[in-house]
């Protein structure tokens, strides 16, 4: 967290786990408090909605990035930019179709941006700090649900889309954070199969793994 380079890749694993975490512990509350509708009402409208968002999170990654050649800074923005519209959507007077609109949104946002923080911290080292890279970003998915029981579900009794205007805020957070002259350099679209078989071809590399 001390390194200048991993930093805002970090920070946005953080905020990410953190906006996905928010968004599956508390959706169940928030389906049954603000629709006022039974467990078992809460359970089906949840439970389509969660796979709405997987779905929308696996055709971001297996459809969208394959087929365009999108820049990582253009999957941190387009993901940001998406997952903000979609945590709005939560944010406004609320309905069945609404909620599983706004899901959906936001796993195809996170099936956006995630890649774009990996790959992005994976080009802000260098070859032999590759592995260190992978697993500290990696490490960030954790945090959330670690921290969101924590800070949350206390904002979640106060106000019930306090969790959201939660989200919504730090994913402006990263929106700034792009503005940032370290940004620039992800402006080219990385090859990554070209990355792999230039670090695999050159022995030196090999003891490090």
């Amino acid at each position: 967290m001390f390194d200048v380079r991993l930093r805002p890749f970090l920070f946005m694993g953080v905020v990410l786990s953190l906006t996905q975490a928010a968004v599956m512990q508390v959706s169940a509350f928030f389906i049954m408090d603000t629709l006022h509708v039974s467990s078992e009402e809460t359970a089906q409208i949840v439970g389509v909605a969660m796979m709405a968002m997987a779905m929308a999170t696996m055709f971001a990654q297996l459809v969208v990035i394959p087929r365009f050649d999108l820049s990582v800074r253009s999957l941190l923005s387009s993901g940001i930019w998406i997952s903000l519209v979609g945590n709005g959507l939560l944010l406004v007077p609320l309905t069945t179709a609404s909620f599983v609109l706004a899901m959906t949104i936001i796993g195809f946002g996170m099936g956006l941006l995630r890649p774009g923080v990996a790959a992005g911290a994976s080009l802000a080292v260098d070859t032999n700090e590759q592995g260190a890279a992978a697993g500290y970003i990696s490490s960030t998915a954790a945090v959330g649900i670690i921290f969101v029981p924590l800070i949350a579900m206390p904002l979640y009794l106060i106000e019930p889309t306090a969790p959201f205007w939660l989200a919504f805020i730090l994913s402006i957070a990263m929106v700034v954070m792009l503005r940032s002259n370290q940004m620039d350099a992800l402006s080219e679209t990385v090859d990554s199969r070209d990355v792999e078989e230039k670090s695999l071809s050159d022995p030196s590399n090999h003891s490090r793994y």
